[in-house]
């Protein structure tokens, strides 16, 4: 694991213009040794997940030191002989190109179709030689450490995997009902196959959205319910601590929430473990007071808003995602002895229709 100097960490964040309000935590989280009584996984006494939306490896940290990004010396090749990096719109040749901040807003590019079906088409049956095509020129787009310093530090400064790829090749929903229970399949449909046509379909589906506003009665879901156990269901059987901060009126319609596909969620009531710990408004300052007072669940979630989701186009960007990211880890970090037993995971649902 390369880690990046202390004081070049928080240099490059005041280069970027974030320096007083990044500095103070930067340096806690840095200097705090990990807790290693047992120099084992039995040291880590907290889990921390932040799932933000829409960002590819390759878009991201492409030009990094070190990963498999553009710099892979072992790309697969097209069947035109060319390294994979060098796709077509059917017309020309679009190889991967700067998002420079220079020469345009580059925070706010659009998004890019990611729905089951041009995923599909991009992938054809793994040759891989159109996705600007069937993803838009916009798809081939990356940032370096300019546009995202932030995420360059973290990256830089901690673990990072090169090889990160969503667990269903479509968009927000299915990726999140994996996340939160380890698979989309409805083993209830198994016999009959697998629907890709519908809103209630295995990669299509949209069951994590709502409408109204809880507790509103016009609170309603979508599509029919699953009924495996999700991962919240099954530590709240084991006995272990767990939670999601999130505002449940503000978390995308739903979409940030893959436990509302489930009949156990659905279903909770008020008073319930499942609804007081998975439906209700948890704040950043919920998590902050939680990390503070020494009741940081074992197991947290924490879902943003769409404005601080880091997905393509307005309103979010990875600006608003940084800061979003920042929030999260300065309330983690707010009790050092909390922060040394603590593992936090920051990942993304799916690529949108970005290039990896």
């Amino acid at each position: 694991m390369h880690r990046l100097n202390r004081r070049k960490f928080i240099k490059m964040s005041a280069t970027a213009g974030a320096g007083a309000v990044w500095s103070a935590w930067l340096q806690k989280v840095l200097a705090v040794e990990a807790y290693n009584a047992s120099r084992s996984i039995r040291d880590v006494k907290h889990i921390v997940i932040l799932m933000q939306e829409n960002r590819s490896f390759d878009h991201y940290f492409g030009t990094m030191r070190g990963v498999r990004g553009f710099g892979d010396r072992f790309p697969i090749p097209l069947e035109s002989g060319e390294r994979i990096f060098f796709q077509s719109d059917g017309k020309k040749i679009i190889p991967p190109y700067h998002a420079n901040k220079k020469k345009s807003n580059a925070a706010l590019i659009n998004g890019t179709p990611h729905d089951f079906p041009d995923m599909q088409a991009a992938w054809n049956q793994g040759k891989y030689g159109y996705w600007p095509l069937f993803k838009t020129p916009y798809s081939m787009a990356y940032y370096t450490r300019e546009e995202i310093p932030f995420q360059y530090a973290l990256a830089e400064s901690f673990t990072i995997s090169d090889a990160h790829h969503c667990s269903v090749a479509t968009g927000t929903d299915p990726n999140r009902i994996v996340f939160f229970s380890g698979s989309n399949f409805d083993p209830e449909k198994r016999a009959a196959g697998i629907n890709c046509t519908d809103e209630d379909s295995e990669p299509v589906n949209l069951r994590c959205w709502i409408k109204g506003k809880m507790p509103d009665p016009g609170y309603t879901y979508q599509g029919n319910a699953f009924h495996w156990p999700t991962i919240p269901d099954v530590l709240e059987k084991a006995g272990i601590s767990w939670r999601v901060y999130q505002d449940p009126n503000d978390n995308w319609t739903g979409a940030m929430h893959g436990c509302l596909a489930f009949e156990s969620f659905r279903s909770a009531k008020p008073g319930s473990p499942i609804y007081e710990k998975g439906m209700k408004h948890w704040t950043i300052e919920d998590l902050a007071n939680d990390a503070r007072n020494n009741r940081l669940p074992q197991v947290s979630w924490v879902l943003p808003r769409q404005i601080d989701s880091e997905h393509p186009g307005a309103p979010s960007s990875p600006y608003r995602g940084a800061d979003f990211t920042h929030s999260v880890l300065a309330a983690i970090t707010a009790n050092p002895e909390v922060w040394s037993k603590t593992v936090f995971f920051l990942t993304f649902d799916e690529n949108d229709g970005l290039f990896d």
